[in-house]
């Protein structure tokens, strides 16, 4: 048995890793997907929240697994995973990132996110929307279709679109401070060919960044319903 602790992307939830965590469980592992504060029972505090609150609810993830789990990263969760690995090198098992955003010592998660520019369709005009005197970010059900879900079938992408959620803005504007204790953890990076959203160039250079080792499967920015089988038997490789 492992344990994976499972962390969602912007705009999206513990929900998105629905079909992911029944497999890895039928399979006798230990699955916890979390969900980051600002969404679900806690959506009230969406404008307030802190990259320091993302990080406090993996820790309180990591502290119930039975094991030293694998922190399993989609998109932006790597921005909470990266600043947790730093203070809790030795309470983890290895990092897998999924299509995922990885800023380095001194980055924020918004500053990567501009740097892949208009090759990234999340920056096409009209599919953000910043609200709340910038403490949100919305997506449109149009730029999420394009931008996360273009390879999936029209189930899963009708089922993704009615759950999507404001974005808190201070986590992923706030620059990491990562240092050695963060380079010592062994990380791989599962890059999605298709990706319209962290283009699959982009992707490679990022795992170039963390070290990582790649793998990569042909799906788009939501393997976990685009290309759920093959993300699964990566996520169970030992």
């Amino acid at each position: 048995m492992s344990a994976f602790i499972l962390v969602h992307g912007g705009f999206h939830g513990a929900w998105c890793w629905d079909g992911v965590a029944r497999a890895l469980r039928a399979q006798g592992h230990y699955v916890h997907p979390i969900d980051l504060p600002g969404r679900a029972e806690s959506a009230h505090l969406k404008t307030s929240v802190t990259l320091d609150d993302y990080v406090a609810t993996l820790a309180l993830a990591v502290a119930s697994a039975p094991e030293s789990p694998t922190l399993v990263a989609h998109s932006m969760g790597g921005v909470t995973v990266n600043q947790f690995a730093q203070a809790n090198p030795s309470a983890i098992n290895e990092i897998i990132y999924v299509s995922a955003i990885t800023p380095r010592d001194g980055e924020s998660g918004t500053a990567v996110q501009l740097e892949i520019g208009h090759d990234s369709a999340l920056m096409t005009e009209g599919f953000l929307v910043i609200a709340e005197d910038f403490a949100v970010t919305e997506i449109t059900k149009t730029g999420a279709a394009e931008a996360f879900y273009h390879a999936c079938d029209d189930t899963d992408t009708d089922y993704a679109l009615s759950r999507l959620c404001p974005e808190p803005s201070r986590p992923l504007m706030t620059s990491l401070e990562l240092g050695s204790d963060f380079q010592r953890v062994r990380k791989r990076y599962i890059a999605t060919k298709a990706d319209r959203a962290v283009p699959l160039d982009f992707q490679l250079a990022l795992a170039s960044r963390m070290d990582a080792t790649v793998e990569v499967i042909d799906a788009d920015h939501s393997p976990f319903y685009s290309a759920r089988g093959q993300l699964i038997a990566l996520l169970d490789k030992r």
